[in-house]
């Protein structure tokens, strides 16, 4: 993987980490969601974000419907 895309996975992930943490104030949220990971393809155009949700199976199925 390149610089260039390891440095714009970084970018993405802080970006959507602040976008979910200013914007969703969904109650059926579990109480922590984390991006971890994100993976940008090669030609830009589509990017994996990689989350974890603290909480149990039923939280984190809820959230992810979500």
């Amino acid at each position: 993987m390149s610089r260039r895309l390891q440095r714009l996975n970084v970018l993405l992930r802080q970006e959507l980490s602040e976008l979910i943490r200013r914007e969703l104030r969904d109650p059926r949220l579990a109480g922590i969601v984390s991006l971890t990971r994100v993976s940008t393809s090669p030609d830009l155009a589509a990017a994996t974000a990689y989350v974890s949700i603290m909480g149990g199976e039923e939280e984190k199925t809820e959230t992810m419907r979500t």
